[in-house]
């Protein structure tokens, strides 16, 4: 019984760290494409014939 309690603590554990971990990528792939959309967009202003 003591060996089931700790199968499902430990289950949890990763359960919750996994899904910390994908939030955490999918945040950071975010901030990376606004940034390189950002930098293309001031790079087709600073080159830009006015």
């Amino acid at each position: 019984m003591n060996i089931f309690v700790i199968f499902i603590i430990g289950y949890a554990i990763g359960g919750i760290s996994t899904l910390l971990l994908v939030g955490l990528t999918l945040v950071s792939r975010r901030e990376r494409l606004s940034s390189t959309a950002m930098e293309r967009m001031s790079y087709e202003i600073e080159h830009s014939a006015w």
